[in-house]
């Protein structure tokens, strides 16, 4: 109690002005409620000092007398206890020298440099003026609200240079994210799913039991104006394989863990070439700034998604994407394959030890007698995703559960009626209609698909990037 009074009645020349009693209080509280924690201290020390020198208060040093740590600075600049309120910006060089304001504890541009926005910048890095206006070197932006006009700030020139080309085929203008800007149209998604379960950007389903490494989906069109990649996937249950970008940077997925040159961190995190790694409900999600998205559920589902500008550009085992799903089985060569592991062995990128490309016996493959596959088809096995009183009737008239249900009956088959095979599947067909707004009743039991938590790590890995992660994943396949 004496050291909060000191610190707020004694380090300040401000209690005349204003009354420390409020600051003490909460500070007191917050401190009280998180057990000691020195940040809370601090925190409520922050907002009086600023408090007192917005008021003109001329306050002494008080990170020292209490022992908190100095702010962390942005390249470019540094800390100063009673700094000019108004910075050298590069919109204004001299704004320092006729600021009437008081000093203000801040982070203050090293010599030689101006601020930027939000960044510390050499003079000649400085951006433009546009109808009073300042815009940061290399910033593009739309003058109508029809795209119709584009201008950038030119570093070199200092001048804003602006085109009419309008939005490319397959965008149109709108704001996404409180940003306007050409947006594709659409977009199309292809899946891999517990294993052996494909569905193409053109919506047609295979199963394939390769297990070596494959190129799930890439841009195989050499128009320029798209951003190339590749899609690998290791062909297993629990296995994910990789995301290769034109600039040779590379995303791995694989098991729970996410380094980043070799330091390991937590997600979210923003890589080069404005690629973004972060965890979405129970995916991990990979996101670059021209439309890719890929999701990784951390089990056994992998999701590619692509705007409507790749129509037609697309290869791989996800296929084409030129809304024809009779043509998607395509080997390397553009001839059409006779057999899922014929597909698979033409787009097979790298061999791991025992990998094979399609079952390595019989006895991987599903082999259902009538009897067995009309047993799974009920409600007590896979049924219960198309049963018309079922938890998933809601969903129904918005995602045909024939496809899931048809997978599922095949794992169980594939997995001899193994208990907790079909967990999989309801799982993924919940997290669909979840996806899209639908409730989904509850349909889980202490004896029916019951979660329980894995203890294995996953990671991703981007050349040379790896970071660690570990949310809340369940193993339903209990395999």
């Amino acid at each position: 109690m004496i050291t909060f009074h000191i610190l707020f009645f004694k380090i300040y020349d401000c209690s005349a002005v204003i009354d420390p009693k409020v600051f003490h209080d909460i500070c007191l509280y917050d401190v009280c409620m998180g057990e000691g924690m020195k940040n809370f201290l601090c925190n409520t020390l922050q907002v009086y000092a600023d408090t007192c020198q917005r008021a003109g208060i001329k306050i002494h040093d008080w990170r020292y007398l209490a022992h908190c740590s100095l702010p962390s600075c942005p390249e470019n600049s540094h800390y100063e206890f009673c700094g000019n309120a108004c910075p050298a910006t590069c919109e204004n060089p001299d704004a320092a020298r006729t600021c009437n304001k008081s000093c203000v504890e801040t982070c203050v541009c090293d010599e030689g440099f101006l601020l930027s926005g939000t960044k510390c910048v050499p003079k000649a890095q400085c951006g433009c003026l546009y109808e009073g206006h300042y815009i940061e070197a290399g910033v593009s932006f739309f003058t109508d609200d029809l795209c119709t006009e584009k201008c950038t700030c030119n570093q070199i020139t200092k001048k804003v240079d602006c085109q009419k080309p309008g939005c490319k085929q397959g965008y149109e203008c709108k704001v996404v994210d409180d940003l306007l800007g050409c947006h594709p149209l659409a977009y199309t998604e292809c899946s891999m799913t517990a294993g052996p379960h494909f569905e193409t950007f053109d919506g047609h389903d295979y199963n394939f039991h390769g297990t070596c490494v494959y190129q799930l989906a890439g841009v195989c069109s050499k128009d320029p104006s798209l951003q190339q990649f590749e899609v690998f996937v290791q062909n297993d249950a629990k296995n994910v394989g990789s995301v290769i970008f034109s600039d040779k940077s590379h995303l791995e997925l694989n098991n729970l863990v996410f380094q980043v040159n070799g330091e390991i961190t937590n997600l979210p995190v923003k890589l080069k070439g404005n690629i973004t790694v972060h965890q979405v409900g129970d995916f991990a999600e990979i996101k670059a700034d021209f439309g890719l998205l890929v999701s990784y559920d951390w089990l056994s589902t992998v999701q590619v998604k692509v705007p409507s500008t790749y129509d037609g550009a697309m290869c791989g085992l996800c296929g084409n994407n030129n809304h024809n799903p009779k043509d998607d089985l395509l080997l390397k060569n553009g001839t059409r394959a006779a057999s899922a592991e014929e597909l698979g062995k033409s787009w097979r990128v790298a061999e791991i030890p025992g990998c094979v490309d399609g079952c390595k016996n019989e006895s991987q493959c599903p082999s259902c007698d009538i009897t067995q596959k009309e047993k799974y088809e009920t409600d007590r096995y896979c049924g219960l995703i198309r049963s018309p009183t079922g938890p998933f009737h809601e969903c129904h008239a918005i995602i045909n559960p024939e496809s899931i249900f048809k997978n599922c009956v095949y794992d169980v088959c594939l997995y001899n009626g193994k208990k907790g095979s079909w967990c999989a599947n309801l799982r993924r067909y919940t997290i669909e209609c979840q996806k899209r707004g639908v409730n989904v009743s509850h349909w889980r039991r202490d004896d029916f698909c019951p979660i329980s938590k894995m203890g294995t790590e996953n990671y991703i890995s981007m050349d040379g990037i790896h970071l660690n992660f570990c949310p809340p994943i369940y193993d339903e396949m209990g395999l």
